[in-house]
């Protein structure tokens, strides 16, 4: 596992942002620290050396808001 950064916020589609130090593959799945698929990595914008990224979250996360602030890793 890889260490991506924390949940900064959900935007209005729905989708996670993270803050991250290096540029993770799109499409990569991203998981918390029990191993559970969160989502997928579907952008990354803004600067190179620390861009953010956006995840679409799995179709069953409940209630994602108490998500923000979780540690989230890529394999």
């Amino acid at each position: 596992m890889k260490y991506i950064g924390k949940i900064d916020d959900i935007i209005f589609n729905g989708k996670f942002i993270v803050r991250t130090t290096f540029k993770p593959k799109i499409g990569a799945k991203v998981i918390n620290k029990h191993k559970q698929e969160l989502g997928i990595i579907t952008q990354i914008i803004g600067p190179v050396k620390k861009p953010y990224i956006t995840i679409k979250p799995v179709k069953d996360l409940k209630s994602s808001f108490n998500l923000i602030g979780t540690d989230v890793y890529t394999l």
